[in-house]
């Protein structure tokens, strides 16, 4: 935006007119900065700062932790319920070992909240630590971290009588507010004018860009699970009890074993949700890049001046 002079919106006639049918939906007109006739070379510096705050997040409910209901899993899932207990909000499994309770590990299931209310009762936690079973209802929010973007512009103008120039570099740069996502884009602009006679002038200019953007945010997957969405990881993949800053730590949704816990493992004892999207987000790194040549536009303008 340090390089525009003017933004302007043309609709109807006054499209049509410059641009013809290209422009039956209207033109966004953009006029770039031009140098200025001056002694010696101006130089301009200008800095913006901008700051990203997670602020709001879907409405869960907060009253039933993770969990399943007899009745809508009979197929050899769960072979703590008895046939009369289909339909019944699930008490916590019990290890028979130890005789403590555990946080259902839903192995293979959806985590549906059908589990007991959340009510701090000591329980068993997924990695086999003792925690207390209470509701996460920033849990969403957690997953996010502030981010941050600036931008910095230098440009340098000067002119004569007959012919102007300026030159401007951008440096477009930022954390976004997913956790190990960055950006870097670096822009050129240059800008020239030159009176050939004093009815004939040239107007050149030309662009340069590079872009380098890491981790960019994904907004699906394919397959059956959460991939990348957050959307779909908090509402149907993970329950209302899920601690998100206990289990997005390193130690966490790293396995003993190595790479990301598989609670489906009878040798892993961290059985907790998903850590294999944590593992992705901070071990798997997405690059994307760009970089080109806007088409450089000449203008030639021709003037008729009469004098009286």
């Amino acid at each position: 935006m340090e390089d525009f002079e003017s933004v302007s919106v043309l609709k109807g006639s006054a499209a049509a007119a410059l641009y013809g049918s290209r422009a039956i939906n209207g033109v966004i007109l953009i006029t770039s900065k031009k140098g200025s006739e001056r002694k010696g070379i101006g130089v301009s510096i200008t800095q913006n700062m901008q700051a990203f705050q997670p602020f709001k997040g879907p409405d869960f409910q907060n009253i039933f932790g993770g969990g399943s209901v007899g009745a809508f899993f009979t197929d050899r899932r769960d072979p703590n319920y008895q046939a009369d207990q289909a339909w019944e909000t699930k008490v916590f499994p019990t290890d028979p070992v130890t005789g403590q309770p555990y946080i259902d590990h839903q192995i293979n299931r959806e985590l549906e909240n059908w589990a007991p209310r959340m009510e701090g009762q000591e329980v068993i936690n997924y990695d086999g630590t003792p925690t207390r079973f209470l509701p996460q209802p920033d849990n969403f929010l957690d997953a996010f971290r502030n981010g941050w973007g600036s931008n910095t512009n230098v440009a340098l103008d000067g002119g004569t009588e007959r012919s102007t120039f300026r030159l401007s570099y951008s440096r477009n740069q930022g954390e976004g507010i997913v956790y190990n996502n960055d950006y870097l884009k670096n822009g050129f602009d240059l800008r020239a004018t030159h009176e050939l006679t004093d009815f004939l002038s040239v107007d050149a200019s030309v662009n340069y860009t590079t872009f380098e953007g890491k981790n960019p945010p994904r907004l699906g997957g394919l397959d059956a699970f959460a991939s990348y969405n957050y959307g779909k990881l908090f509402s149907w993949m993970l329950p209302r009890n899920y601690d998100t800053n206990y289990w997005m730590q390193e130690s966490k949704y790293t396995s003993a074993l190595g790479g990301a816990p598989n609670p489906s493992n009878p040798d892993e004892m961290n059985k907790a949700p998903e850590s294999r999207f944590w593992y992705s987000l901070f071990n798997n790194t997405a690059f994307s890049g760009e970089q080109g040549f806007l088409p450089m536009t000449r203008t030639l303008g021709a003037t008729l001046r009469f004098q009286f």
